[in-house]
């Protein structure tokens, strides 16, 4: 497939689990088309398989990585980054029309670093969709922190989740970004926003039968303190269900499972696209990042957003976005911890079953233009786009 002569794109690079479950890169995608701006995505996904495509004017070409048949994940990595490198290389010479090269996460170092030593961005701006921030680990060095300027220093645009990101990595490395960043939060867009009331899936609301249920989205893992949040639950698993909607770790999967043959939890993948009938129905949730790496502890939440803008209460942990909007918005309770106590969770679980409706009503008395929306700061980065130098 070649892109079309006359329409402006844009090449976007990433490796994530599935394509259709990443939402922030598909809204990236969606956003751009909408402003005349077509797609082209080179993607790696778990799965691992290789397939191109074209749908809904979006060409998406699925690279395979040979090295991960011989070793398995977090092994062999100098083979995987060499390879992968090979094919973006590749990637970029075949679709060497596009306007703007976009990369999509912190696994694209070794891609962005050569892109612009070597001079193959040509007349193209290189944008970097910072999601998360730089591993730690790279702080401590003097040659991985230079590696690391020399990347945001050359970049045509930084794209930061949230100011408090951006304000770290000002902090630890020596970036001069002025006129050459951009923050665009993991907020819902307005469609999502303005949707009418979905309706569970028949087969959940079968099984529920009336019965109120806690809402937890995304991987069920440690690093979302969610050990703190099981052992809470079942000391309220007489007042509501569990539906989790997400990934569930090893360790986990036999408590989840008892508890599902119990007849009070409910655990299944849900597509990007059927998400809002699990939150729109749901009592409330929790969302928490353990605060022991400055990425989880500077979280940018795009749940929470999904939540709140709906009209549904959360605890959260003391996290500063989470602590924020929550405070902004009087729509639930701010632990004084990241979620690692279990006295201070159940004291939440208390105080969210006592005032649940006062915390939805102050989210529903939120006006629609006032809510936390993609759309708005959309239009000011197509605006950077296309003003770029």
């Amino acid at each position: 497939m070649i892109i079309e002569e006359g329409r402006q794109y844009a090449h976007h690079f990433l490796k994530t689990v599935s394509y259709l479950s990443d939402g922030r890169v598909l809204k990236w995608v969606n956003y751009l088309q909408r402003s005349g701006i077509y797609s082209v995505v080179s993607i790696v996904e778990d799965k691992n398989k290789k397939s191109v495509y074209q749908e809904d004017n979006v060409i998406v070409d699925h690279n395979e990585l040979w090295f991960r048949k011989f070793f398995k994940k977090r092994r062999g990595y100098l083979f995987k980054v060499f390879e992968y490198l090979i094919q973006t290389i590749k990637q970029i010479k075949k679709y060497d029309k596009s306007d703007f090269l976009i990369f999509h996460d912190v696994q694209q170092y070794a891609n962005l670093f050569i892109v612009i030593f070597l001079g193959l961005k040509g007349k193209r701006r290189i944008i970097w969709d910072l999601h998360e921030l730089p591993h730690v680990s790279l702080e401590h060095f003097w040659i991985t922190r230079k590696f690391i300027e020399y990347i945001l220093n050359r970049v045509d645009l930084i794209v930061y989740t949230n100011q408090e990101r951006r304000n770290y990595i000002l902090e630890k490395y020596n970036v001069q970004d002025q006129g050459r960043f951009f923050i665009l939060n993991n907020f819902p867009d307005h469609h999502y926003n303005q949707a009418l009331k979905n309706d569970l899936p028949n087969a959940v609301a079968s099984w529920l039968k009336g019965r109120n249920y806690i809402l937890w989205m995304g991987a069920a893992n440690d690093a979302r303190n969610f050990k703190i949040f099981l052992e809470t639950f079942k000391d309220f698993k007489d007042r509501a269900c569990l539906v989790l909607i997400g990934k569930v770790l090893p360790n986990f999967k036999n408590e989840i499972q008892e508890l599902i043959s119990e007849g009070v939890a409910y655990n299944d993948f849900v597509p990007q696209s059927e998400i809002i009938r699990y939150v729109d129905n749901a009592f409330f949730s929790v969302v928490l990042y353990k605060d022991t790496s400055p990425n989880n502890y500077l979280c940018e939440p795009n749940r929470l957003y999904q939540l709140v803008n709906r009209n549904i209460p959360c605890i959260v942990g003391h996290n500063p976005t989470l602590k924020y909007v929550i405070q902004q918005t009087s729509g639930g309770f701010v632990l004084e911890d990241d979620g690692s106590s279990h006295e201070n969770m159940n004291y939440a679980f208390h105080e969210m079953f006592e005032d649940r409706n006062k915390y939805s009503e102050n989210l529903r008395s939120i006006a629609i233009e006032k809510r936390f929306c993609w759309d708005n700061q959309f239009e000011l980065l197509i605006h950077t786009l296309r003003n770029l130098q």
